[in-house]
C-alpha cells in the first residue's frame, strides 16, 4: 500500500469516526429530552396542589395547582408578543395569597390593535376567589423589533398598566409591593376568571429531532465508510 492510499484511509476513518460520534451525541441528547419529558408528564399529571394560607416546600414547575387569594391592580404587558400574525402582549398580574405571598399570573394574551399608542382593558374586580394553572419559567423576552434596541425595559401606560421588554428583577419589582413573588408564573387556564387570549400547546419531547439527526450523521458515516473500502479494495490500475 502506498503512501497516498494510507493517508486516504486515515483521513476515511477519522472522518467515518467523527461522524459516528456526532450520531451518538444525538442520540444522547435524545435521552436526555425523553427523560425531560417524562418528569414534565409525571409533574403535569400529578394531583393539584392548593395554595392559600402556605406555599409546599416542593419544586412547583409544570405541577398543576388552585391559587385562593385575590388579584392586584398592576398588570405588566409583556411586549412583542404575537399570536396569529397580530402584535400585543402576555398580561402578567401579581395574585396575593392569603400568607403575603405573591404569584405572578401569566393571564394570557391581548392585542394592541396595530398600535403601540393603544392601552387595552385588562383590569379584574378586586375580589377572593380561586383560580386554576400550572406553575412554569416566565416568558421569554418578546421579538425585539427593528428600530426599538434603545427602547425603555419599562413604560408606563397608566394607572397600574406598565409595558416590559423582559421579565427580570427589574421589572418584577413593579409588581412585588415588598411582598415575596414566587420565582415560577401561573399558567391561567382559559375558563378562569381573568383569562384573556388563552392558546397554549404543551412541549413534547422533543427527541424526534435529534434521532433523525442521529440518523442523517450514521448514514453519512456509512456511506463514506463504503467509499473508502471501495477505494481500499479496488483493483489498483497500471498506472497507480
Amino acid at each position: 500500500m502506498n503512501a497516498r492510499r494510507i493517508l486516504l484511509v486515515i483521513l476515511f476513518s477519522l472522518s467515518v469516526g467523527l461522524l459516528s460520534v456526532l450520531g451518538f451525541w444525538q442520540l444522547d441528547r435524545a435521552e436526555q429530552k425523553r427523560e425531560r419529558y417524562e418528569n414534565f408528564l409525571a409533574r403535569h399529571q400529578s394531583s393539584e396542589l392548593r395554595l392559600e394560607d402556605s406555599v409546599p416546600q416542593v419544586d412547583l414547575k409544570w405541577r398543576k395547582a388552585v391559587l385562593r387569594g385575590s388579584y392586584e391592580d398592576i398588570n405588566l404587558l409583556l411586549d412583542n408578543r404575537v399570536y396569529m400574525k397580530q402584535s400585543g402582549y402576555e398580561v402578567l398580574t401579581p395574585f396575593k395569597l392569603n400568607d403575603g405571598n405573591a404569584v405572578l399570573v401569566n393571564r394570557g394574551w391581548v392585542s394592541n390593535r396595530g398600535s403601540r399608542d393603544f392601552v387595552p382593558s385588562i383590569s379584574v374586580k378586586p375580589q377572593i376567589l380561586e383560580i386554576k394553572g400550572y406553575f412554569g419559567p416566565p416568558p421569554v423576552v418578546g421579538i425585539r423589533f427593528f428600530g426599538h434596541e434603545k427602547a425603555e425595559l419599562t413604560e408606563k401606560l397608566g394607572d397600574g398598566i406598565i409595558r416590559i421588554q423582559k421579565i427580570d428583577p427589574s421589572t418584577l419589582g413593579y409588581v412585588s409591593n415588598g411582598e415575596s413573588l414566587l420565582k415560577e408564573v401561573l399558567y391561567l387556564e382559559g375558563s378562569q376568571v381573568g383569562a384573556l387570549k388563552v392558546d397554549r400547546k404543551l412541549p413534547g419531547s422533543g427527541s424526534e429531532k435529534h434521532e433523525a439527526y442521529a440518523t442523517q450523521w450514521f448514514s453519512m458515516a456509512a456511506i463514506l465508510a463504503f467509499i473508502g473500502l471501495w477505494n481500499l479494495l479496488r483493483k489498483k490500475a497500471p498506472d497507480e
